[in-house]
């Protein structure tokens, strides 16, 4: 999902809108828009936690409604990582393997792509 529109949603996040769970080796680069009203929290990878976020990477919009990686969070998070430009997450698919075979691919002034039998499939 690259980019999102909300409006008059409780529960916002560009990738997981309640975790009770693991999420890991994750990234977001996309931008939330729209309305909000008082009660909604939102979240650039998350807007409930209860579980675990570990490894994961979102790009910071100053336009965007998510202006943290977790909105609500009574989980865990663990190496939450925030980038001011895309540019800046050229390096991120070797953090997203995570000591495994490569399941990400870096891709020049872009975001990883996941690799699947030696092709590229771009999020």
């Amino acid at each position: 999902m690259t980019n999102k529109d909300v409006n008059t949603a409780i529960l916002a996040s560009g990738f997981v809108e309640a975790n009770k769970g693991l999420i890991v080796n994750c990234y977001y680069s996309g931008k939330i828009s729209g309305y909000t009203t008082k009660n909604t929290n939102v979240g650039a990878i998350i807007s409930h936690n209860r579980g675990t976020a570990r490894n994961c990477h979102w790009l910071y919009h100053e336009d965007s409604l998510a202006q943290q990686a977790i909105s609500r969070n009574y989980g865990t998070d663990e190496c939450i990582y925030r980038y001011e430009n895309k540019a800046d997450m050229y390096s991120i698919a070797d953090l997203l393997n995570d000591g495994h075979e490569d399941v990400w691919v870096n891709v020049d002034l872009d975001t990883p792509a996941l690799k699947y039998n030696d092709q590229l499939s771009y999020c």
